[in-house]
């Protein structure tokens, strides 16, 4: 992997550590207080997911590896 390719993955890593912290924030507040909460920490879960998937795409790419799914990379 290139020095631009790792450096790419560290960032899009970055953005989901960074998306997985605002998840953990949501989660610690109590959703017993406000439905808009329950609904807010839905999609910061969704989003995190997505992120996670784009960077392990991405990576997966880089070593040859093209998966369309999450179910096909786990049998790559």
């Amino acid at each position: 992997m290139s020095g631009e390719a790792v450096a790419a993955l560290r960032e899009r890593l970055g953005q989901v550590a960074q998306a997985l912290d605002r998840f953990g924030a949501a989660l610690a507040r109590d959703p017993a207080s406000d439905d808009l909460l329950v609904d807010a920490t839905i999609q910061r879960f969704e989003f995190s997911i997505e992120l996670f998937w784009s960077a392990a795409q991405a990576a997966l790419r880089r070593e040859g590896i093209e998966a369309r799914s999450p179910r096909a990379a786990q049998s790559a």
